[in-house]
């Protein structure tokens, strides 16, 4: 993403970064979808806040301008702050796939997630990144829950 990108309320994507590779996307093909991504409030407040005064280039670039290496973000920034709150990286694709799971448990339509997500068919996002678990099945896991809690209890 570029600042000429931003025109305040959408973002125009144009491009594709993938370490240090640049390159258009495919959808200056599809005219019925033309990568603009509405820009929501805390997004907007964000940009507001770093963008500089004569903003032009990469919003997220890296020291020298270019593109931001997101792998190398992953290791500098987001592993070590998972790492305090015990928790585990699982990469970008588990990244996206959570955001897909958690729009479809908020009620999003599939094809706007797909949308979101910027894929070309509905079935690669429903197929391979929105995962749903029954209300039946996580129910019975707390209830198994509870009596395996109840067990330990006993047994102390």
């Amino acid at each position: 993403m570029w600042w000429e990108d931003d025109d305040g309320h959408v973002l125009n994507i144009q491009r594709s970064v993938w370490r240090s590779h640049l390159k258009d996307t495919k959808t200056g093909e599809d005219e019925e979808d033309a990568g603009v991504v509405p820009i929501i409030q805390p997004l907007r407040k964000l940009f507001d806040s770093i963008r500089p005064e004569n903003a032009y280039g990469f919003i997220f670039s890296n020291t020298i301008g270019g593109t931001l290496d997101l792998d190398n973000l992953a290791d500098r920034v987001i592993k070590p702050v998972l790492k305090l709150m015990c928790l585990v990286w699982k990469g970008w694709h588990a990244y996206r796939r959570g955001l897909a799971t958690n729009l479809k448990r908020l009620g999003v339509d599939d094809m706007v997630i797909q949308a979101i997500l910027r894929h070309e068919n509905v079935s690669t996002t429903q197929g391979s990144y929105i995962k749903t678990v029954r209300a039946d099945v996580t129910a019975a896991m707390k209830r198994l829950e509870a009596k395996i809690q109840c067990a330990a209890v006993v047994q102390q």
